[in-house]
């Protein structure tokens, strides 16, 4: 329903749509992610309601707002005993918020980064759930899983370190 209402103001497009996902729902894959069906979904009503761009006011709200909190990952990174790998972490983070989380300007940034820290989990998820990112390693911390799957971490399962030396004189 928020799909469609977004896409458009009229209730009889508004209906199509609804009517058009309810009959389309038994050839989804729900295997995949409720990130992955959504966008589905929004894709579909952007489609039926004819609208070139109907989500441009939502991005440019989730643009200003990142562009707000920019200030303060900043500050993270600089403050960081590894300000690489925290930037690489606000990075990918940065690629899996989704559009369907709510109350984005509530979220306490340092807050959110100083827990996911201290817990002993492979993926923190901050008012989203279920969100991933093929860049990104997915695994579980002791008893929960060994190595990781995803992102350039699952390669080293499939490498060996050498090193050659060639002399080119």
């Amino acid at each position: 329903m928020r799909a469609a209402r977004i896409a458009t103001p009229d209730t009889a497009v508004q209906r199509h749509i609804l009517d058009e996902v309810a009959r389309r729902i038994p050839e989804l894959e729900l295997a995949k992610s409720p990130a992955v069906i959504s966008m589905y979904v929004y894709e579909l009503a952007a489609q039926l309601s004819r609208s070139a761009d109907p989500y441009k006011d939502i991005r440019r709200a989730q643009n200003d707002l990142a562009l707000r909190l920019e200030p303060e990952l900043r500050a993270l990174v600089q403050q960081s005993d590894d300000p690489l790998l925290t930037a690489l972490h606000l990075s990918a983070a940065g690629n899996v918020i989704d559009v369907g989380a709510t109350h984005q300007e509530d979220i306490d940034v340092q807050k959110a980064i100083r827990l996911s820290n201290a817990l002993k989990a492979g993926t923190v998820w901050v008012n989203c759930y279920d969100v991933f990112d093929a860049r990104a390693p997915f695994g579980g911390f002791k008893m929960s899983g060994i190595g990781r799957e995803l992102g350039e971490y699952a390669l080293e399962a499939y490498s060996e370190v050498k090193t050659v030396y060639v002399n080119l004189q």
